[in-house]
C-alpha cells in the first residue's frame, strides 16, 4: 500500500499543474514530453489496476 500513497503522490503534483496552472510559469501542454505523458499515464494504470484488486477482494470477502 506504501507503494500506491507513493504513486499517487507522483500524480498529485501533476493534477495540481493542471488544475492550477498560474503556480508555475508553463501552460501544462508545455511541461510534458510524449515520454512524460506515457509514465505518467503507466503510473495512473498501474494505480487503477490495484486499487481495482483491492475493489475485488473486498466485494469477494462481503460475499463469502
Amino acid at each position: 500500500m506504501d507503494d500506491l500513497i507513493g504513486l499517487m503522490a507522483d500524480l498529485e503534483a501533476d493534477y495540481t499543474f493542471a488544475r492550477y496552472p498560474d503556480i508555475a510559469d508553463l501552460v501544462p501542454y508545455e511541461a510534458y514530453t510524449a515520454e512524460i505523458a506515457k509514465e505518467k499515464l503507466a503510473i495512473a494504470k498501474e494505480i487503477f489496476n490495484a486499487l481495482r484488486g483491492n475493489y475485488a477482494d473486498l466485494r469477494d470477502g462481503e460475499q463469502a
